[in-house]
């Protein structure tokens, strides 16, 4: 049975997802992970901070992510300033910071993604659906209007992003292989026969761990393992589930919901 979905680009100068394990060094994905998709799209429907969770939670979403313009990494260090209330607030912790030597400001080593050529853009393609129709019909007028509600960015509110309505589209999920895999896929939906690596073709698979989902107090509610082609190539995988999306062109998107 076909379904809907909303499909649409992000897109930005600059970017840095952070990974959630890294410290000192922020290091970033290379496209944005579940939880940031999540928050974009609150972010155009105009649903506040913390607001979400249960709303765009994965039992009530679909969504998948694929790289339509991939990035290159570039680390620069950054100055923070430590803006705690309570640093300058009180007279004992000034003191305590004098005396123990505190930078002001810190420089911390951050990895950013720019666009492989000056002239363009990095850009996603999402795929999203929710269960309640009223949400599907919010988000579309919203991008209809060409304006989300809150600015969007990549990662950082530095980092400034913006959207491109592709329209809405049927689907179809099917079982087994699929040729043409364009987006990211979550490991526990792989079957025995996994991945063909297409290493003549050049591909470049990469697995990170990232965050699925917030619950609320924006805890993290759950960690999966998403493997996805650097550079965007289609590739052939055996999956427990996977959506047949129709398309201008005529060739079917093949995605995995994650």
């Amino acid at each position: 049975m076909k379904e809907r979905l909303v499909v649409f680009d992000i897109l930005g100068k600059i970017a840095h997802f952070r990974k959630f394990y890294t410290n000192s060094s922020s290091l970033t994905y290379d496209l944005p992970p579940p939880t940031v998709i999540r928050g974009m799209i609150a972010a155009i429907l105009g649903i506040e901070r913390d607001g979400y969770y249960d709303l765009l939670s994965p039992e009530r979403t679909r969504i998948a992510a694929s790289i339509h313009q991939p990035g290159r990494r570039f680390m620069q260090t950054i100055n923070y300033i430590r803006t705690n209330k309570n640093d300058f607030s009180n007279p004992r912790h000034i003191l305590a910071r004098f005396l123990s030597g505190a930078r002001v400001p810190y420089q911390v080593p951050m990895e950013v993604l720019l666009p492989l050529d000056q002239g363009s853009s990095l850009k996603y393609r999402i795929y999203f659906q929710h269960t309640d129709g009223a949400i599907m019909r919010m988000l579309k007028d919203q991008m209809a209007s060409g304006f989300s509600v809150y600015p969007l960015y990549f990662g950082i509110s530095e980092f400034i992003a913006d959207f491109q309505y592709r329209g809405e589209r049927d689907y179809e999920l099917r079982q087994g292989i699929a040729d043409r895999i364009s987006s990211m896929v979550n490991g526990e939906k792989l079957n025995e026969r996994g991945i063909d690596l297409c290493a003549s073709q050049g591909c470049q698979f990469v697995k990170e761990r990232m965050p699925a989902a917030f619950k609320q107090g924006r805890e993290l509610l759950k960690v999966s393992s998403f493997i996805y082609e650097r550079s965007g190539r289609p590739f052939t995988a055996d999956v427990s589930e996977y959506a047949v999306v129709s398309s201008d062109d005529g060739l079917p998107d093949h995605i995995v919901f994650i």
